[in-house]
């Protein structure tokens, strides 16, 4: 069993009809014991943690994805108010000149956009015969530029976008396509 240890206390409100409906269906479990409504408590954030560990494994981790990529770009949006964001080009230039700039891995970035397609072509240094170096290529680059990329493309446009294509290597490609 897990043991958590210094957490800070918490408040979450729910409608009150569920709040008794919750303590009818506990206090009947438990039989009000020592300590009925945090164990009850416990158990419930047990059984939705659960849930949503399998909702994960069926549905896989875009929403978390979409999620943090729209959190970063909103934050860079707050270094780049002075320019307005009117076509994909935009945001995509912003995001590709930031990654470039600051790339250990990466060789050259270069982009095409194409009415509802987007590709990302990344040259970089990264070989097969040093891993680490992939999966920094991986982890640093690729994927940030990917959800970020998306986030502010979807912003701009209003439409959804899906990575269409993924390559990782030498010559890396991210292809996000316009969903119809």
């Amino acid at each position: 069993m897990t043991e958590f240890t210094n957490l800070k206390r918490a408040t979450v409100s729910i409608p009150q009809d569920l709040d008794y409906k919750f303590k009818k269906v506990a206090s009947q479990k438990f039989k009000f014991e020592k300590g009925w409504y945090s164990k009850a408590m416990i158990e419930a954030m047990r059984i939705w943690l659960k849930y949503n560990n399998l909702i994960q494994l069926k549905n896989g981790t875009d929403s978390i994805g979409r999620f943090l990529g729209k959190l970063i770009w909103d934050e860079w949006k707050q270094n780049f108010q002075d320019v307005d964001f009117q076509t994909p080009n935009e945001p995509t230039n912003q995001i590709l000149n930031n990654f470039s700039n600051k790339s250990t891995y990466v060789e050259n970035i270069d982009y095409h956009i194409n009415n509802d397609d987007l590709k990302i072509y990344l040259k970089s240094y990264a070989v097969k015969d040093k891993p680490y170096m992939v999966e920094n290529l991986l982890t640093e680059y690729l994927q940030p530029i990917t959800i970020i990329t998306r986030a502010g493309i979807e912003e701009v446009t209003g439409d959804d976008y899906k990575i269409n294509e993924f390559k990782v290597g030498k010559s890396s490609k991210i292809h996000l396509k316009k969903v119809d």
